[in-house]
This record gives C-alpha cells, structure tokens and sequence, in this order.
C-alpha cells in the first residue's frame, strides 16, 4: 500500500518548502490510512471475541445441566438408601427451577439435535418457520422447538 502511494506522488525537490509541504501531506495521509486499518482489525477482533463468549457461556450452560442431574442422582440415591426419609422428587416442600434455554450457534445446534452444520442450514432454508420448528423439537432430546432470528442463533421456542 505505502509502494502504491510512493508511486503515485511526484515530490519536487527543488522547492524545499514545496516539498516539505508534499511530505507532510504523505504522513497525514499515511497516519490517516494506518488508523482506519487499526480500528477495522480492533472492530474485527471484538466480534470474534463476543462470538467466543457466546460459545462459551452455551458450554458452560451444558456443563451446569449435566451437573444438576448429576447433583439430582446422588441426592436421589442417597435419600432412596435411607428408609423413611423423603426424595426430593417427591418432597412437596421443594420446588425445582426449569432451566431456562439460551440461544445457540448453528453449531451448538446441530451438536444438540444430532445432525451435520449443513442438514441444520438446509433444514432452515428448505422448510417454513413452523414446519423448521416442528422438525427441530422431533430431534431435540427435550422436544423443545427451536427458531432463527436476525441475530444469527436459534432461540428455543416453548412447548
């Protein structure tokens, strides 16, 4: 890039303060040039930081059900070994939270509904939103129906 703008500026050496005044107009241009890359590279870089988070937090939520369940069957097992003691499953007094559904990528959606990237995007484009969402809670393990949106994840959709 700077090869291409040396080679398209004539400087004229022989009127110093001409010439001063051309160099100057270089480096402002230069300076100029060199910033606008900066901040497209930093732009560029947060996306794909946001884009890892997203990721991550979905994983993270994964792991925090897999460790509920876990939690669950321990309890479970411990409370059954005792005679007389109630489980919490059939303990009126404890109340348990659903876990609430975060949006996924399409890879972490089609990893969850057991299908390649691509089924998933063929499936999307190929069917209504009604029909995608009824195909998408047929493979899903919890029967929950899934939509896309504009911000580029599929969102679950209750029963």
């Amino acid at each position: 890039m700077i090869a291409n703008i040396d080679s398209n500026s004539d400087i004229d050496y022989e009127g110093n303060s001409e010439a001063v005044r051309q160099l100057a107009e270089r480096v402002e241009e230069l300076e100029s040039r060199l910033a606008d890359s900066d901040s497209d590279t930093d732009s560029k870089s947060i996306a794909k930081l946001e884009k890892s988070l997203s990721s991550l937090e979905q994983k993270l939520e994964a792991v925090t059900l897999k460790l509920t369940i876990l939690e669950s069957a321990v309890v479970q097992k411990q409370y059954g070994q005792r005679k007389g003691y109630r489980t919490p499953y059939n303990n009126p007094y404890v109340v348990q939270q659903p876990l609430e559904l975060q949006p996924f990528t399409e890879e972490n959606l089609a990893r969850r509904l057991a299908v390649e990237v691509s089924t998933l995007i063929k499936q999307r484009k190929n069917l209504s939103e009604v029909e995608f969402e009824k195909w998408s809670r047929g493979r899903d393990t919890s029967k929950t129906g899934w939509r896309y949106k504009d911000d580029g994840l599929y969102h679950p959709i209750g029963q």
